[in-house]
């Protein structure tokens, strides 16, 4: 646990969204990759001060961040959809929501490769996107939904610091695909007028981009 979780857990109580409080279904504990606790806290506080209608989440392991988004969007009759490539993970995280009781409710997991279902996917207005799948596609994903993306909608992409921040560098022949998977999103998103993005030094990095009216 860091200083920051420490002192957060000094005013708040250690809550049961900690990732060290807050086993899988299956009784193991989190993945090292599952987002920190901290990035939880910044997508829950979003969550409450956008209210949006619809989250998606690109990745979702085993559920840790599904959960907690599924739990905030429920106050206000939002709902979440994950999706996951991988059938595992994806039956780990239904069974994760099942466990929330009526907040599981407010979320479903589709599972299968993410640009199509992205592409196909019917978004409502006030839309968060979280992107935290493979790295190497996450331009592909922002495409897939860009051009039906309102202003207001927002799109946060987990582990923007990839390419400083060493986070890759044990995995196997992974490593440069995904620091210039996120490199290159960083860069387009940086550069793109449709959108207002900042970098957000929060937990692995977080790149957070709210679509804006374009100017004439």
């Amino acid at each position: 646990m860091s200083r920051v979780e420490w002192y957060r857990d000094q005013i708040f109580g250690h809550g049961p969204d900690s990732r060290t409080a807050e086993p899988r279904p299956d009784g193991q504990q989190q993945p090292d990759i599952a987002i920190p606790s901290t990035t939880g806290d910044l997508l829950e506080a979003l969550c409450m001060i956008h209210r949006p209608r619809l989250v998606v989440e690109v990745g979702t392991l085993t559920g840790y961040s599904t959960a907690r988004l599924a739990r905030i969007v429920s106050r206000y009759g939002g709902r979440v959809v994950g999706i996951e490539r991988e059938p595992e993970y994806a039956a780990l995280t239904t069974e994760r929501l099942k466990l929330l009781g009526p907040a599981g409710v407010s979320a479903s997991v589709l599972c299968g490769d993410a640009v199509p279902l992205l592409a196909g996917l019917e978004l409502e207005h006030r839309a968060l996107i979280f992107l935290d799948g493979a790295k190497q596609e996450y331009t592909s994903y922002f495409e897939a939904l860009a051009d039906r993306l309102e202003p207001g909608d927002l799109v946060v992409a987990d582990d923007a610091y990839a390419p400083i921040s060493g986070r890759f560098d044990e995995e196997p022949g992974g490593h440069q695909a995904a620091v210039a998977g996120v490199h290159k999103y960083n860069v387009g998103l940086a550069a793109d007028p449709r959108f207002f993005s900042r970098l957000v030094p929060v937990g692995s990095g977080l790149m957070i981009s709210v679509r804006i009216e374009e100017l004439t």
